[in-house]
């Protein structure tokens, strides 16, 4: 390589830092789908003593029952609700064009037949998703104080460290790249999650 005409520095560059935005999206979405333990508790994200998860295709009854879950789920002493209000419903690719439907406001002939979420629910569809369960669906809820996924650098390190080695024999540059990063699951109830069927 004379001066980089091809550009090929500035592309190792791009690729390096895609490596590093995949990585991190990698190790957040494994916490979800793995259900990882809170650092609150020490407990699974989704166990049964957090009262949130249930079942159910996407439809009216399954995600009234999140919202109830959500909106009951207590603080720190276990008395004080929370009123957690569901604001995002994460997706795998199999279930997009089934909630787009869901999401579809129409005007039913009946009372019973009416959507009361049409968009209430602001959709994420993650492909990681797919590869742990094509059924499952999370939500995930907004309330001032409650902490979702908690992510992380060193101080000082707020990005990636890019550093080149010129070597001999043969010549050439070794380009290395450093990364801290940490995430972790805070607490638990700004989550649901259903089995989907």
């Amino acid at each position: 390589i004379i001066n980089d005409n091809l550009g090929y520095i500035t592309r190792a560059v791009e690729v390096l830092g895609r490596g590093v935005a995949t990585l991190e999206s990698n190790l957040v979405w494994a916490m979800i789908t793995g259900n990882a333990k809170c650092t609150a508790d020490g407990k699974a994200l989704f166990d049964n003593s957090h009262n949130n998860t249930g079942t159910g295709a996407i439809g009216v009854a399954s995600i009234s029952d999140a919202r109830q879950k959500m909106y009951n789920q207590k603080d720190f002493t276990g008395k004080n609700p929370l009123y957690v209000v569901p604001t995002y419903i994460l997706l795998p690719t199999a279930l997009w064009t089934t909630f787009e439907v869901f999401n579809s406001p129409v005007s039913p002939t009946q009372v019973g037949n009416a959507n009361p979420f049409i968009n209430k629910l602001q959709p994420i569809v993650e492909p990681r998703l797919d590869a742990s369960s094509t059924t499952q669906f999370y939500i995930v809820g907004e309330y001032p104080g409650v902490q979702h996924v908690v992510v992380g650098n060193l101080d000082g390190e707020a990005g990636p460290t890019i550093s080149s080695e010129i070597k001999r024999d043969p010549d050439g540059i070794v380009t290395y790249l450093r990364h801290d990063f940490g995430c972790m699951v805070s607490q638990h109830q700004g989550f649901y999650r259903s089995t989907g069927a």
